[in-house]
């Protein structure tokens, strides 16, 4: 389990569990010292590698200071590490939030989604869902990632659906592991990208 929790909300509010985790860390981070913070969760790190609720909390003080893509970097690898279906629906959870916030909505919309898949009864995940594919469908963002939105095959889904409403004929186990997989796929995909794009380039040259 990552200890512990900070649930970001687009409505304005935390959600703590009760687990311990880089005790100073959490403290300077409920402060708002959150360059402080960031210090401390740096040094748990070195003596927990990989561990996922640290990257996970070193992720939201990126965030918090408006450092958004080692926010997502850190979040993205506290979510490889995460070892329960709960760890996964909340990390996607705070992705969603972060990629929302960075105006990078289809990305947001998916990390809710999947936060939903794992977590029905997570109300202000499909509140934020919602509000962010009333954004989509407006569109009333100019700098909007349009290319993701319009994505072949791309349906706005009903939040209200059997869905997302937990009446799904896979368990929840069969959930985490498929949301696990195409997670590992995306980042393929994206390491076989850059790697094609380094690989041109040298040709070019």
């Amino acid at each position: 389990m990552i200890n512990p929790y900070i649930l970001l909300c687009l409505l304005l509010s935390l959600e703590w569990t009760d687990l311990t985790g880089s005790v100073s860390g959490d403290k300077l981070y409920n402060k708002g010292e959150y360059e402080a913070a960031k210090v401390k969760y740096l040094e748990a790190l070195r003596k927990k590698p990989g561990d996922a609720g640290i990257l996970h909390n070193l992720g939201l003080a990126c965030y918090r200071m408006k450092d958004f893509n080692n926010a997502v970097f850190y979040l993205k690898e506290s979510l490889e590490r995460a070892e329960s279906p709960k760890d996964v629906a909340r990390i996607n959870y705070n992705l969603g939030v972060v990629f929302s916030k960075n105006d990078r909505l289809y990305e947001a919309s998916e990390a809710f989604k999947q936060s939903l898949l794992l977590n029905s009864n997570h109300q202000e995940a499909r509140e934020n869902l919602q509000m962010v594919l009333d954004r989509m469908r407006k569109g009333d963002l100019a700098n909007t990632e349009n290319r993701n939105s319009k994505k072949p095959g791309f349906e706005y889904p009903d939040t209200k659906s059997d869905k997302f409403s937990g009446q799904t004929s896979l368990s929840k186990g069969q959930i985490f592991d498929q949301v696990q997989k195409e997670n590992r796929q995306k980042r393929i995909e994206i390491h076989n990208a850059r790697q094609g794009r380094r690989d041109k380039k040298v040709s070019e040259w």
